[in-house]
């Protein structure tokens, strides 16, 4: 259903869940404006259970600690 509800295919749902996070997509912003929002869609099929902040938190975490190691 996540991948449906997101223009994604299974596979790419499979490798979110893989890797903890979804795609840098989620906070690069272009005019103002991210290139993706699966944490808004998300956030929605689950009622607010898992929220667009913290997947995006999520995000930055990864990228703060692969620039770390």
């Amino acid at each position: 259903m996540i991948a449906r509800k997101c223009g994604v295919t299974p596979g790419a749902v499979r490798h979110w869940f893989a890797v903890g996070v979804l795609p840098s997509t989620e906070i690069t912003e272009i005019r103002g404006q991210r290139q993706t929002a699966y944490g808004e869609v998300i956030e929605s099929l689950t009622n607010g259970a898992v929220t667009d902040a913290e997947l995006r938190e999520e995000i930055y975490a990864a990228r703060a600690s692969r620039s770390a190691a």
